[in-house]
């Protein structure tokens, strides 16, 4: 049991990593967006009205992720304790990888309508 929590502690950390990645993405879609403005716009009301909007947008994304991570790191805890079945933990991780990816996708395509 303690290897499997082991197992379960070392897939969270991918997922966190894997979400830091997608959250590093955006923030450099961010800042090029910004730079782009600055020099092409040079609106200084334009350059708050989009740092405000990414701030917001980059604060949004990192709660989903942080969210999804602690949901992942949950239902694994559950799995493992109650179940104790690799075919129900696979199960489990598969999923919520899969929805951290369509999440951090929406979120990256809400950034790119907004501009």
């Amino acid at each position: 049991m303690c290897i499997k929590i082991k197992q379960e502690k070392a897939t969270s950390k991918k997922v966190v990593e894997a979400a830091a990645a997608a959250a590093a993405a955006v923030v450099v879609v961010v800042v090029v967006v910004v730079v782009v403005v600055v020099v092409v716009v040079e609106s200084r009301i334009v350059v708050v009205v989009v740092v405000v909007v990414v701030v917001v947008v980059v604060v949004v994304v990192v709660v989903v992720v942080v969210v999804v991570v602690v949901v992942v790191v949950v239902v694994a805890i559950v799995v493992v304790v109650v179940i104790e079945s690799r075919i129900a933990i696979v199960v489990v991780v598969v999923v919520v990888v899969v929805v951290a990816i369509v999440v951090v996708v929406r979120a990256e395509a809400e950034v790119g309508e907004t501009y």
